[in-house]
């Protein structure tokens, strides 16, 4: 059965798009629920790059928030676009829309054909700057699935930021002023930056956002009829 609670949810179960807002997709590059790469229940989301440098991504709007939690299961199937290229807004969250300010996000980085590294962006009233770098480190590898969670809070010398790969802290903080803004947006793909040249095929799935920190995926118990999707 498909997971359920939290703030929003998007799975790809209902084979379809349905789960986000809105979809950008540019120039031959495809965002589409797919059985070819399933990472849990029935379909998984594929996104295809087709090396015309463009865009390709899908996001949930939903009622402002002060802090949010957003974590994803990702697993690459193809990267053949040049070294140090990325896609920016893998996964971030935004204020106001998901063209308003991205407040935390993570940068997927291509290291060569078999690794890859990221960057983790943070911004507070000051400014926008990288909290880890690891753009250049060997985290992921083609064809292995990885859970990824981001936590940002509002504060005014207190406000927090967190980012874990398959349920291990790789850095946090707690100083942050970041008042001015708030979390209404949850966007995952590629929108901005150096946008890959050459193809590439992911699969993302089980996008959740809560106030809350999320973890693994679970699934309810069998026989219990609840509301999966929700945007409050």
């Amino acid at each position: 059965m498909p997971e359920t609670g939290g703030i929003a949810i998007a799975d790809a179960e209902e084979n379809d798009l349905s789960d986000f807002t809105g979809t950008k997709q540019d120039a031959g590059n495809v965002i589409a629920a797919s059985t070819d790469r399933i990472l849990h229940g029935n379909y998984s989301y594929k996104l295809s790059f087709a090396g015309s440098d463009k865009d390709v991504a899908g996001w949930i709007d939903f009622a402002a928030k002060t802090e949010v939690y957003a974590r994803m299961y990702f697993n690459v199937d193809v990267v053949d676009w040049a070294n140090a290229e990325y896609l920016e807004d893998f996964l971030g969250l935004h204020d106001v829309n998901e063209a308003g300010a991205t407040l935390i996000s993570v940068r997927l980085y291509r290291i060569d054909a078999s690794n890859m590294g990221y960057r983790l962006y943070v911004t507070d009233n000051a400014g926008t700057a990288y909290k880890i770098d690891q753009r250049s480190v060997s985290n992921f590898v083609p064809d292995q699935t990885y859970l990824i969670e981001i936590h940002w809070k509002q504060g005014n010398g207190d406000g927090e930021w967190g980012f874990w790969i398959d349920g291990d802290l790789k850095g946090s903080g707690n100083t942050e002023t970041n008042d001015n803004y708030d979390i209404q947006t949850v966007k995952v793909g590629n929108t901005t930056g150096v946008i890959p040249g050459n193809t590439c095929v992911l699969y993302i799935d089980d996008l959740k956002v809560d106030t809350s920190y999320i973890g693994a995926y679970s699934a309810p118990a069998g026989g219990i009829v609840v509301l999966r999707r929700r945007r409050m």
